[in-house]
């Protein structure tokens, strides 16, 4: 902690020194009658100022939230002082949209004390990440503005700011379910909510599952056969293997997105989800539902970076070993890299149900700037559109996802290769 005399401070001190030998010079008492109460504030000023050293109260009213939404962040002074300037040190993505209790000035807020004073900020976060407020500079004035304390407060406060996501009406089902909860309707019958149909009674039926109101209006006992409820497998995988420092580089941040956006959609549908990231280096998080597993899978998917080669090695057993039917295994992935559509083809082999959703990076290669270069960006757009038909060929829904598409849109796509799919299977 610093303590420095402010502007006003030194004036009182410079005419209460001067004053009496100005009254000396000039043979005149003014000066000094005038410097006896600057040196009375002065030392009132002075002896206020330096009493007990001022605290700061930082909280936030959530520890996560989406980028856009605001949050409230209360900042308590507790000092002898009549106002205080602070430096709230935020991180760079995160802005201040309005501030209560208090005076917005350049670079900081001025907050009145008098003991205890409150200042409520509403920030917003204009991208996803985790962020930590930074160190946070106070200065404090005395009641009389004559002394001026300028302290340093670290801060423990930490938001994570998960990606804006779309909701999505329509969604992609697995094509079988497992033997877990949820809100599918099983192929096999079972105790559910969904009917499957109304058949005469037959010896070893539950009488629970008489349909009374048939029975009546009929002259045979009928009963109620319903569809088991079910959950589905998902499984995304996130590619994010790209050279870093290269102009597709954002694709990894559009992966992010789309993954947050299925993770969210498929969460509220009591799915057992599960997530593989490659970026950086391999990681999987087992198949499991709640909203505990969720923030799980969309914090994993934020820490999410380029790398140039994963360990293909542990991504090989986490495939072989964990994505089995009747998993959905829904790969998220500019299909740049060879090795990847390799394995993606070995799963669709297996009989695996595998969706691709490939994100499409035109936006970001530069434009040719001539004849040969035009050629070649030709030729490339001919060898995506052969990779997409063998993958499709393969049996593997592949839907392609563009700047500013709508999320439901991607989802009927995809519903309506899978649907061609397997009828060709049949």
């Amino acid at each position: 902690m610093s303590v420095t005399l402010t502007a006003r401070g030194w004036t009182y001190l410079i005419v209460a020194v001067f004053g009496p030998f100005a009254s000396l010079l000039l043979g005149d008492p003014a000066p000094a009658l005038i410097a006896l109460p600057a040196m009375l504030i002065s030392v009132f000023g002075i002896r206020a100022g330096a009493g007990s050293s001022p605290r700061l109260e930082v909280g936030l009213s959530t520890d996560q939230t989406l980028e856009g939404e605001p949050v409230t962040m209360t900042i308590t002074v507790h000092a002898h002082a009549r106002w205080a300037h602070l430096l709230p040190g935020l991180p760079a993505e995160i802005e201040m949209s309005s501030v209560t209790g208090a005076r917005a000035v350049p670079g900081g807020l001025v907050v009145p004390v008098d003991g205890s004073g409150t200042a409520t900020l509403e920030i917003v976060a204009r991208r996803w990440g985790t962020y930590r407020l930074g160190e946070m500079d106070m200065t404090v004035f005395g009641p009389l503005g004559v002394v001026a304390r300028s302290l340093s407060f670290p801060s423990a406060e930490t938001l994570v700011v998960l990606p804006g996501v779309e909701k999505a009406r329509v969604l992609v089902e697995p094509i079988s379910t497992n033997l877990h909860g949820g809100d599918l309707v099983s192929a096999q019958r079972g105790r559910g909510s969904a009917l499957a149909e109304l058949r005469p009674w037959s010896p070893g039926d539950s009488p629970r599952s008489i349909n009374w109101r048939a029975t009546l209006r009929s002259d045979q006992t009928w009963v109620t056969e319903r569809h088991a409820d079910r959950s589905g497998d998902l499984v995304l995988v996130i590619d994010s293997v790209l050279e870093p420092g290269s102009n597709v580089e954002p694709a990894v941040t559009r992966a992010v997105r789309i993954a947050a956006a299925l993770v969210e959609a498929y969460g509220h549908g009591r799915h057992r989800l599960g997530l593989v990231s490659l970026g950086g280096f391999t990681r999987w998080f087992g198949l499991d539902s709640g909203r505990v597993h969720e923030h799980r899978l969309l914090a994993a998917a934020m820490a999410t970076q380029a790398t140039p080669e994963p360990v293909w090695m542990a991504v090989d057993r986490i495939l072989d070993h964990t994505v089995r039917p009747p998993s959905m295994v829904v790969f998220v992935s500019p299909l740049l890299d060879d090795a990847l559509i390799g394995r993606i083809h070995r799963l669709a082999r297996a009989r695996i149900d595998v969706t691709v959703v490939a994100i499409e990076i035109d936006s970001w290669l530069r434009s040719p700037s001539d004849h040969t270069r035009r050629l070649a960006r030709r030729i490339w757009h001919l060898e995506r559109e052969a990779l997409v038909d063998r993958l499709r060929q393969a049996g593997v829904a592949v839907v392609e996802w563009r700047p500013r598409r709508p999320l439901d849109e991607l989802m009927r796509e995809m519903e309506e290769w899978r649907r061609r799919l397997r009828r060709a299977r049949v």
